[in-house]
């Protein structure tokens, strides 16, 4: 009988473990940085449910972790992430002269110099391989996203907001997604 009773109260026992909430490892929900309207000088979003958060290139080209702003009689806006990895995130929204919400659906990006090309709205991720050979996820026609403004105010240079988008690989046809996109951006102070 004792022998029975302690089986019954080892597996309640582990029932209870294995059941209880307050046991489990609480993870943060969000790990990108919050979304404020402060100018913070804070970027995130999440690739393929991965997080984004800069950390300035690498390399030769030591691009700060963000740079980009206003350009074009402060309508034009760039703005340009990245990662010591060689990994950047870039969006360029062309005639943004109020808060709200602007398409990103071009691949009309040029390199080396988006802004003297005139290119449409477009959201980019370039990536390096191993060999050092960069693909580019662009937004197109088909693959958008949207980027929302928030504060846009070219006076006082602070600019914040959302953004989301697919992206393809035109070589392989691999689609990316970017999700819960955020940046808050005083571009007096960026570096």
């Amino acid at each position: 009988m004792k022998a029975k009773l302690l089986r019954c109260g080892v597996y309640a026992l582990l029932l209870s473990l294995a059941s209880c909430k307050s046991c489990k490892k609480e993870v943060n929900p969000d790990p990108l940085p919050p979304e404020t309207q402060t100018g913070a000088n804070t970027f995130g979003a999440l690739i393929d449910g991965e997080p984004w958060i800069p950390n300035g290139g690498g390399g030769f080209s030591q691009i700060p972790p963000i740079s980009g702003g206003f350009y074009l009689d402060n309508k034009t806006i760039f703005l340009m992430t990245a990662m010591k990895d060689g990994r950047r995130l870039e969006i360029y929204v062309k005639n943004a002269n109020s808060v709200g919400a602007y398409l990103l659906n071009s691949s009309t990006y040029t390199i080396p110099d988006p802004i003297g090309s005139s290119p449409e709205s477009y959201g980019l991720y370039r990536v390096r391989n191993q060999t050092g050979i960069y693909s580019d996820y662009m937004t197109t026609s088909q693959y958008t996203g949207k980027v929302n403004f928030t504060v846009l105010d070219s006076t006082n240079k602070l600019l914040a907001g959302t953004f989301e988008f697919d992206a393809v690989d035109k070589k392989t046809g691999q689609v990316i997604k970017i999700t819960n996109g955020r940046f808050d951006i005083d571009q007096k102070t960026l570096k």
